[in-house]
């Protein structure tokens, strides 16, 4: 019955062990999801930027080209 008893109890651990192991991973998994999200955020706001600097842009083009054709 002892010896039953401690296989149970390594089984146990073992289980524990692969539940550990997969909770990690998961978490590990959670964190870089979460780094890649910020990066694409900040990634987006670049290219707000740039999609506004584009239109500054060629406002003053067509603004210089009316110039001069006046």
């Amino acid at each position: 019955h002892k010896e039953l008893e401690a296989f149970s109890d390594m089984t146990d651990e073992s289980f524990m062990t692969v539940a550990d192991v997969i909770c990690n991973d998961l978490e590990r998994t959670r964190e870089a999801l979460k780094n890649k999200e910020k990066m694409l955020e900040e990634k987006a706001k670049v290219l707000e930027e740039n999609a506004r600097e584009i239109e500054r842009l060629r406002a003053e083009n067509e603004r210089l080209k009316a110039m001069k054709l006046q």
